[in-house]
C-alpha cells in the first residue's frame, strides 16, 4: 500500500511542530506521534500509509471532518512530516496515494457505496494539500478527482467557491470550503484544471449519455446547471471571463444556457420598461416612444454580456431546441438598436479570435496555449478575451 517515504530516521532532524505531544496537543497529533516514536525506535523511514490514516480517524465522529477547523487540524498534524522530506511535492503525492487507497478499502468493505463522513471527506484534506505543495504527479491529482467525482456525482465543493464565492457555497452545499475568497478558490481550481487539462480529463454525465469536461462539469447542487451559467445568474465578470479563458462554452442550447440567460434578462427589461412606459398618442404602427424612452438596463449584465461575446463567433443561439433566429421575439428590438447586438456580422479580427481559440481548446490548450502563439503582447490579451 502506498505511503509518504521520508528520509531516514537516524539523525533525522524534528521541528519545532514536531515535539512530543502534550495534553494540550490536538487529537490527531496525539494519535500521530506514537506512531512516529516507533518507527523512530525501529529505525524506519517515516511513513504516513492507510494504516495510520485509519488510526488518526479511529474512534472519531463520523461528521469529524466536516468542519474546515477539523480538517485543517489533521492536515497540521501531517505538514511537519511531509516537510521532513527533500521532495515536499513528491511526499505530498505519495500521502495523496495512500488517502486515496484508504478511501477505495472503505469503498470495497462497503460493497462500492460511499459511506462518505470522515472516510470521504479525508479527501479534502489532501485537496488542501494538493494545492498548498503544488503536487506535479497528474496521475495521483485525476485519481483525487474522479474519486470525488464518483461519490459525489460532481465536483461542487471544488467548483462552486471560484464561481459564486465560499459564503454561498457554504448556504448551497452546507460546506465551509478551505478558501476565504472567491479570488482564493478560483487559483484553487486553477490548479486542478491544469491537471485535467493535462490528462484530458472528462466526467460522464448522471444519464452517462455525454461526457464534460472539467470547466463544464454540471453543479449537482445547482439544477445541473453548468459553472459557466452560476457564473453569469451571479452576475460576476471575474467569475464568467475565468471559466471563458479556461473554455467553458458559452452557448449550450437548451434553458440553462449561459448566453440565453443573460439575453433574456436584458430582453425582459427591455421589454417591461417600455411596458411600463406613460401612455402617448401614437396611433399605427411601431410606437417611436419605444426607440426613445431610456432603459436601464443592470450595468453588471451588460458587462457579463459583452464579455460573452467575446467568445461567440455569430450570436445564433438554440433556445428549447430551435434556432433563435426563428424566435425573433424572444430578443426584444431595443438590443439592436442600442448596439448591444448587432445584425452586421463580426469583425475579421473576432472570427480569427473565435477560430484560434476554439483549436486551441479541441486541443486541451487553454488557457496556457495563448502564450504559445509567438504574438504581440496585446494580441495575446486579445486572443485571452481580456480585450
Amino acid at each position: 500500500m502506498a505511503g509518504i517515504g521520508m528520509r531516514p530516521c537516524h539523525g533525522l532532524k524534528l521541528g519545532p511542530y514536531l515535539l512530543p505531544p502534550t495534553d494540550e496537543d490536538a487529537p490527531f497529533l496525539q494519535k500521530l506521534w506514537p506512531k512516529v516514536l516507533m518507527a523512530v525506535h525501529a529505525g524506519r523511514t517515516l511513513r504516513v500509509d492507510a494504516d495510520i490514516l485509519e488510526t488518526l480517524l479511529d474512534g472519531c465522529p463520523r461528521d469529524c471532518l466536516n468542519l474546515r477547523d477539523k480538517r485543517e487540524e489533521l492536515a497540521s498534524a501531517i505538514k511537519p512530516l511531509l516537510e521532513t522530506g527533500d521532495d515536499v511535492s513528491e511526499a505530498t503525492a505519495e500521502l495523496i496515494s495512500s488517502a486515496l487507497d484508504y478511501h477505495d478499502q472503505i469503498l470495497e468493505d462497503n460493497c462500492g457505496l460511499c459511506r462518505l463522513g470522515k472516510f470521504h471527506n479525508i479527501l479534502y484534506v489532501m485537496v488542501a494539500l494538493a494545492v498548498e505543495f503544488n503536487v506535479q504527479d497528474t496521475y495521483v491529482i485525476i485519481r483525487l478527482l474522479e474519486a470525488i467525482h464518483r461519490c459525489e456525482g460532481g465536483l461542487d465543493r471544488i467548483v462552486l467557491p471560484a464561481v459564486v464565492g465560499p459564503k454561498i457555497t457554504y448556504m448551497v452545499c452546507a460546506w465551509k470550503p478551505e478558501t476565504d475568497t472567491a479570488e482564493e478558490a478560483r487559483y484553487h481550481l486553477k490548479f486542478f484544471l491544469i491537471h485535467a487539462m493535462k490528462s484530458k480529463l472528462a466526467f460522464p454525465s448522471r444519464d452517462e449519455t455525454q461526457l464534460y469536461r472539467m470547466i463544464d462539469a454540471p453543479i449537482i447542487n445547482m439544477q445541473c446547471a453548468s459553472p459557466l451559467y452560476v457564473a453569469v445568474q451571479n452576475n460576476d465578470e471575474d467569475a464568467v471571463l475565468f471559466l471563458l479563458q479556461h473554455g467553458a462554452n458559452p452557448v449550450v442550447g437548451g434553458q440553462l444556457c449561459p448566453f440565453t440567460s443573460v439575453l433574456m434578462r436584458l430582453s425582459n427589461c427591455a421589454r417591461d420598461t417600455i411596458s411600463y412606459r406613460p401612455k402617448c398618442g401614437c396611433k399605427y404602427g411601431q410606437c417611436p416612444c419605444e426607440l426613445a424612452r431610456p432603459i436601464p438596463y443592470p450595468e453588471v449584465a451588460v458587462s457579463v454580456f459583452r464579455i460573452l461575446l467575446r467568445a461567440i463567433a455569430i450570436p445564433i443561439l438554440i433556445y428549447n431546441g430551435h434556432p433563435l433566429e426563428v424566435l425573433q421575439f424572444l430578443v426584444h428590438p431595443r438590443l439592436y438598436c442600442d448596439k448591444l447586438l448587432s445584425k452586421e456580422p463580426p469583425s475579421l479580427r473576432h472570427f480569427s479570435r473565435v477560430v484560434v481559440r476554439d483549436t486551441l481548446n479541441k486541443n486541451w490548450a487553454l488557457p496556457h496555449g495563448t502564450h504559445s502563439l509567438e504574438l504581440p503582447e496585446s494580441l495575446v490579451k486579445y486572443v485571452n478575451l481580456q480585450t
